[in-house]
């Protein structure tokens, strides 16, 4: 099999069927491929409540949702949604968070060339990886790009830095918001909170680095979360 650099790749898939922060940090990898291959055909497979983060992106070409809720124990839905996947004839796929199910479905959906890491049914790939995540070395972006290495892609000068446009709406309810608390100042949001505490950045941490930011930079700090981080962001 030739290596996926030297393959003349039409349609992608990209997938990460896990959590909103890990969905982000593979904005990137996006960018990295409509560059690489400006008329690629770039589709990302994620769960609903991520889907929206790909709104407004101009290098994805299809949003395709991963329902694992409606997959799960249903051996017939599964392969229907395999069947629906291999219906979109993609050259090659990656899978970001390893997942037997996504692993499965790739193999059933007949895709050439289906990148990841050797876990969780990683024999249903057949450019798998080991994945060294878990001794916490890098940053979650450089991990990401170490695959697409492993895989034989030439990833050099590719930039790591996740960016979102937002849409027109939601750049105006930010704005109205910014006019009601008189808030004119150059500003930087963060968020602390986590969906468990094991991945969470130590409060004091960021309290740091909040202070360093508004006595160094003169910036603004806003603190975003929901009503499970009232507690967590109180002075």
């Amino acid at each position: 099999m030739k290596t996926p650099e030297k393959k003349i790749i039409k349609k992608i898939l990209i997938a990460r069927t896990d959590r909103l922060g890990d969905v982000v940090l593979t904005i990137p990898i996006i960018k990295f491929f409509r560059q690489k291959y400006p008329s690629c055909f770039i589709s990302v497979l994620v769960r609903p409540y991520t889907k929206d983060i790909f709104q407004n992106n101009p290098d994805i070409d299809e949003t395709i949702i991963y329902d694992k809720e409606r997959l799960r124990g249903n051996i017939w839905n599964t392969i229907k949604f395999a069947l629906f996947l291999k219906s979109k004839k993609f050259d090659a796929c990656i899978a970001f968070n390893p997942s037997s199910r996504v692993h499965l479905i790739f193999f059933l959906a007949g895709i050439p060339i289906r990148i990841g890491y050797n876990r969780k049914w990683g024999i249903f790939l057949n450019k798998r990886f080991s994945d060294t995540k878990h001794k916490g070395l890098k940053h979650e972006s450089e991990y990401n790009f170490d695959l697409l290495k492993q895989a034989g892609f030439d990833t050099r000068g590719a930039d790591i830095t996740p960016f979102i446009p937002p849409c027109e709406s939601t750049r105006k309810i930010v704005t109205a918001l910014l006019e009601r608390e008189n808030i004119t100042d150059k500003i930087i949001a963060i968020h602390p909170g986590a969906s468990c505490p094991s991945k969470m950045w130590p409060l004091e941490r960021f309290a740091e680095i909040c202070d360093r930011l508004e006595k160094e930079k003169k910036y603004k700090i806003i603190l975003v979360g929901g009503k499970e981080s009232i507690e967590l962001e109180k002075p």
